[in-house]
Order: structure tokens, then C-alpha cells, then sequence
């Protein structure tokens, strides 16, 4: 065997060398698996749609809407569920009205206004009025329709313009829609103030 030269030997282990790194990043590396497309496993499994939970009947009722107003049969079914009795008295289409009794018997109306259409079941009102009224007693007095205006939020005590009637409104506007669990919450708490006035003025 002859004796290469020492720079040929030096190029000789550096062309071996790098034939081996180059052989190791291109020719020997594995190739990568394809990634699986969520088609595929469509396809592998056509008769799992997905699943989707549907909402309890409960959560649904709560978070539907209200819109475009509300009719007279449609209130006086909220109203009866909280345990009143309804009854429709409207005599002219233009000035639909309820007229009911709550549970611990305190007469009101509800006035309905900016209304359209026609009939108990089709005429949309968009703001409610809840009204309740007494005769003027020692109770019943100015004076104490400025106490709960001073001390209360909901609601609007006044004397009426004969001098003879102490007045309470809430007023709701539902005119760009609500939900029927806001609107059910609203005549929850019509109740509660309607009866604090009654007690307060003792009527």
C-alpha cells in the first residue's frame, strides 16, 4: 500500500465525513406522517354526527322574546301565572285596557299605549302602564305620596287631578323588545311595590 501524501489524506477523511452528514439529512431521515384532515374523520366515521346539547326547556322559555309589543292575551297570561285574576276591559280598540286583582287583593289596571293592529290576540302595545288608585283618607295624603316618591325608586305616587284619589303607576317600555323572564320580573316587582304602598298607606 502506498503512502498518500498528508494532504491527501486530510481531503480524503473530509469527503468521507461530509458524504456521511449528507447522507444522514437527506437520505436516511423518515418522512413525516400526512396530518388527518377533520374530513377524513368524517368520512371514517359518517354516521357519528356531532353532538350538540340542547338547551333545558326551562333555559329556553326564560331567554325568549318579547317583540314588537305584547297583546292583551298575552299579558293577561303572564298575569295569571303570578296568580291574578284578568279580566280584558277594553270597550274601544284605540284604549285597550286590563283590569285585575293581586293575590292579596289590590285592584289595578294596566293601560296599554303606541299600539297596533287589531283584537285581544293581534294588537301589539309597546309601553304598559300598571295602575292602582284609593279614595283620599288621613292615610292617603300628598304628603305621603312625596314620602314614597323621596324614599322609592319604582314606581310614581301623586293625588289625581280631582283632588279626591291617591295614585300609583310603574310604567314599562318594551318597545325594542325584552325578554319574557324581564318582563315577568317587571310584574314581580309591580306586586311587591303595590303592595308596599297599600301598607304604608294602611288601605
Amino acid at each position: 500500500m502506498r503512502n498518500l501524501p498528508i494532504i491527501g489524506i486530510a481531503l480524503f477523511i473530509s469527503g468521507a465525513l461530509l458524504g456521511g452528514l449528507l447522507s444522514l439529512q437527506y437520505g436516511s431521515e423518515p418522512s413525516a406522517p400526512a396530518l388527518q384532515s377533520a374530513t377524513d374523520e368524517r368520512k371514517r366515521h359518517p354516521s357519528a354526527p356531532a353532538e350538540v346539547t340542547p338547551p333545558s326547556a326551562a333555559n329556553a322559555a326564560s331567554t325568549s322574546a318579547v317583540e314588537h309589543g305584547v297583546t292583551r292575551a298575552e299579558l293577561s297570561k303572564i298575569l295569571t301565572s303570578h296568580g291574578m285574576t284578568v279580566k280584558d276591559a277594553t270597550e274601544n280598540e284605540t284604549d285597550p285596557w286590563l283590569k285585575a286583582k293581586a293575590p292579596k287583593g289590590t285592584e289595578f289596571y294596566v293601560n296599554m299605549y303606541d299600539c297596533d293592529g287589531v283584537g285581544a290576540g293581534n294588537r301589539r302595545c309597546n309601553n304598559l302602564q300598571f295602575l292602582a288608585q284609593w279614595e283620599l283618607s288621613k292615610k292617603t295624603t300628598l304628603d305621603a305620596a312625596n314620602i314614597y316618591n323621596q324614599k322609592f325608586v319604582f314606581g310614581r305616587a301623586y293625588i289625581a287631578r280631582d283632588g279626591k284619589t291617591f295614585m300609583f303607576d310603574y310604567s314599562i317600555n318594551i318597545k325594542d323588545g325584552v325578554s319574557l323572564a324581564n318582563l315577568k320580573r317587571h310584574v314581580d316587582n309591580w306586586l311587591r311595590v303595590v303592595d308596599d304602598v297599600r301598607a304604608m298607606l294602611k288601605a
